[in-house]
Parts: structure tokens; sequence; C-alpha cells
């Protein structure tokens, strides 16, 4: 006994077999026994719909134990409905509405076929095989399709979606950025005359049948690769796409906190599009580039690293009151902790920028850190972003805890300069840890490039 699911776009449910057409939904109920049908109303240009379905059931006398009318066109199923109700044998249940969230949950829990889903990833450049790693020791097999070389790749994992999210809920990676779930996937076909943007009405029609986003916040987040199926850029697809779905009644379309994010990605020979809470994504930004805006007279983009790990990390900066900031030059992260009202003491050989020199929070020791003698337990946040070796960086941030308090944070960049970066993070990690640090999260940010974010408290 199978459960059956007809519809030209929408991602098959686990748990069920997909029929794209209805001569191949009847040819499944003609040839099985299936327990639960549900169906779409509109099959696509030129081919038979709901109605054409439900009126071969009857005639057929083909009929399910249970059947549900997932289809978003209300005349479509009302018509399907009304020829099904008057003719459905007495035992058979229907449904004039899509099977809940819930129900679905429980029969891909039941499911007897192994799990899969689609997932479109994006790491910083350069760190798409370490962010396929992370995924391959967390789930297994994965099976990936590189869309933009070394950033961004579709992975298909053997396990379902909930399983997935809840794993990187519970467990964050550090090089995986971003990830969407892929519930809609379009292709032009092989004809030369193919139309490349086909997949616009195509994918509104998707998104309207959604039942999700009507009256909800929805952020529309679009990206595409050089060659992508979108000739103009990402920016004119966003616009294009929210252009096709003004007819979604109450919907308001948000950049920021968002109810669902309608996620795109057109590649070289496909489309993906999913819809997903923000924060099953990972990042609510798209494709998990965090955009922070350079202010007038911003010292350095490094002052960016800080306002990400206060983001991501949830890290209340303003709550600290005495940082000491070791390897400071020329000053990002230290007039960024100004900024939030802490007491800085920046120590680096080199000079600080000259603006922060008459700040009455700021003491500045022009000396290398591990020659300077500090009061035991003096400060409550220690940061360190210091181009060197991350090894050597370790030796000297723990050489200096003894100034920290117990329950103090430690905020540290770590350069990934060695061709084993997973290899080389865990050496790291494991000094500070051996150092009574304990690591809350260690992860690659947007702004990081080539190198990680610790955020540590010492116990």
């Amino acid at each position: 006994m199978i459960h059956v699911y007809m519809d030209d776009f929408r991602r098959c449910p686990q748990g069920f077999t997909l029929a794209r057409t209805v001569d191949e939904c009847l040819e499944l109920l003609r040839l099985t026994e299936v327990d639960i049908l549900s169906l779409d109303y509109d099959m696509g240009p030129g081919e038979k719909n709901g109605t054409d379905m439900a009126a071969a059931m009857v005639r057929e006398g083909l009929f399910p134990r249970e059947i549900y009318l997932h289809t978003s066109s209300n005349s479509g199923r009302k018509s399907m409905y009304e020829i099904l109700y008057p003719n459905k044998p007495e035992h058979v249940l229907l449904h004039n509405g899509p099977i809940s969230f819930e129900r679905l949950d429980e029969i891909a829990r039941d499911c007897k076929v192994p799990p899969q889903s689609k997932w479109i990833c994006t790491a910083n450049h350069g760190f798409a095989p370490y962010a396929q790693e992370e995924l391959r020791r967390a789930f297994g097999s994965v099976k990936s399709t590189m869309l933009i070389p070394g950033e961004v790749f579709a992975a298909i994992l053997q396990k379902a979606v909930e399983e997935v999210t809840e794993q990187l809920a519970a467990a964050p990676p550090v090089f995986l950025r971003h990830a969407f779930l892929v519930d809609w996937e379009w292709c032009p076909g092989e004809q030369a005359d193919a139309d490349r943007h086909g997949w616009l009405p195509a994918l509104r029609k998707f998104l309207l049948g959604d039942f999700r986003l009507p009256g909800a916040r929805v952020a529309v987040q679009t990206r595409k690769s050089e060659d992508g199926l979108w000739s103009g850029t990402a920016a004119e697809m966003k616009d294009a796409l929210q252009n096709e779905l003004q007819e979604l009644a109450g919907t308001e379309f948000v950049v920021r906190d968002a109810d669902w994010v309608i996620s795109v990605f057109a590649s070289r020979d496909r489309v993906y599009a999913g819809v997903a809470r923000p924060e099953d994504n990972l990042s609510d930004w798209n494709g998990g580039a965090i955009r922070f805006r350079k202010e007038e007279g911003q010292i350095s983009r490094a002052k960016f690293k800080l306002l990400e790990a206060e983001a991501t990390f949830g890290i209340p900066f303003a709550s600290f009151r005495e940082a000491l900031d070791i390897g400071a030059a020329p000053g990002g992260w230290t007039s960024f902790l100004l900024e939030r009202g802490l007491n800085v003491t920046a120590v680096d050989t080199a000079k600080l920028h000259p603006s922060l020199l008459s700040s009455p929070k700021l003491t500045f020791v022009q000396r290398n850190a591990d020659s300077v003698k500090f009061k035991e337990h003096q400060f409550d946040l220690l940061v360190c972003d210091m181009s060197w070796s991350p090894k050597l960086a370790a030796k000297l941030v723990t050489s200096l805890l003894y100034a920290l308090v117990p329950g103090g944070t430690a905020i540290v960049t770590v350069k990934l300069m060695h061709k084993k970066p997973m290899a080389l993070m865990q050496e790291v990690i494991g000094l500070f840890q051996d150092a009574r640090l304990q690591v809350q999260r260690a992860k690659q940010l947007f702004h990081n490039r080539d190198e990680i974010t610790l955020y540590m408290i010492k116990y």
C-alpha cells in the first residue's frame, strides 16, 4: 500500500510516491493499492487537470482510502470536491483541503523508504569543501554539485528535513554559512529554443499555492551564478519575483524580521527555490552574507567582525566593563568596544589611529603583550584579532588569562594558514580548552574571510 502525491511542481512529501501527470496518477491507482491520495488541480499548460482526474476516478471506480485536495485553486478544489463527494464509496474519507503538517510528519516518520532532502549550501569563498566535509561527518553520505566554485553547492542528504534542521540547530557548523531546503526545482530542458526565463511563471504558481505566505511578513532572497538562468542582476530577479507575487493577500514584503523567507538560486542549468523559517536557513541574511554599512571615519573593516559576532553569537558587549584588546592596532576592535561604553586597554607595538587616543576610556600600551604585567582578574572581556600564527596567538592569549575574571569572555580569531584547516582548528581549540576556556561557538563568519572566530568563556 502506498501514498500518492499528484503535483507538477511541488516537492513530494516524504513517504509519498510522486505523480507528475494525471495519467501517471491514474496508472498508480490502477496498479497498486493506494492509502492516501493528495491532488493538485492545475497540472500545467496543455495537461489534464484535477477535474479530469476526479472524473476518471469516478468513471473507473479508482478510490483510495483517503483523499486530500492540496491545490491552491479555490475553483479547482470546488470542482474536484463536487465530483468526488457524491460518488465516493462510503468508507472513503474526502478532505476539502491539504494534509496538515502534523500528519505529514507522522507519515514521514512511518515511512520505510530512506529519507532524502536537497539543500543549497553556502560557505566563504574557497571553503565549500570544508562545509561539505562538515555535512558528511554529521549526516553520512553527501552527494553534491558545485554551483559557484568553492562557495555554493547543492547537497543531497540521506536524512529527513526535520532531522537536518534539528541537528544543525543543536550543533551549528563552522564553515557552512547558509543552507536552504529545495522545495522546488526547474530546468529548461535540452531544447535549443527553451525559454531560459520560463521558470518565473512556474515559480509564481508554486508560491501562490503556498498557504503559509498570505498575510505573513515575507523576505525574498535571490542569488545567481555568473552564467545563471537569469540575465539580469540578483536584485532585478528579486524585484521581478516580488512583482509576480503581488496578489498574495495581505503579504508584506520585508528585508528583515520575516516570518518566512523565499530563497531562490539561479544556476547555469537549474533554478532552485525554497520557503522556510529564517532560523532554519542558519542565517536570516541572503546567503548568510551579513552586510554592514561602512561609517564615515571608520578605522578598519575589522570592526565588522565584532558587529557580526555580536549578532550571530548574541554577545551583549555593552554589559562588559573592562576589555583587553591584544594586537589592537590600528584600532578597529578598540573603536567598537569604546562605542559600546567599555573601558579598553589596547596593547600593540604599532600605533593606534589618532582619533582614538583622546578617549578617556582608552589605555594604550605600545609594547608586546607578553611583556606587560596586568592585574589579576582585571578584565571581564579579552579580544584578539592578530595576523599571526594561530598556535602562537593561542599561546599568547592563554598566557594572559590570569587577567581575565572567572566567567569572563574571550573573542579570538584564528587564522587558517594551513592546508588542513579543520585539523588546525581542532588543535587550537584544544589548546584553549586545556587553559580552561570553554568554547561556546566556533564560526567562520562572513567577515572572517580566511579565519574563524572563537567565542569562549573562562571557567
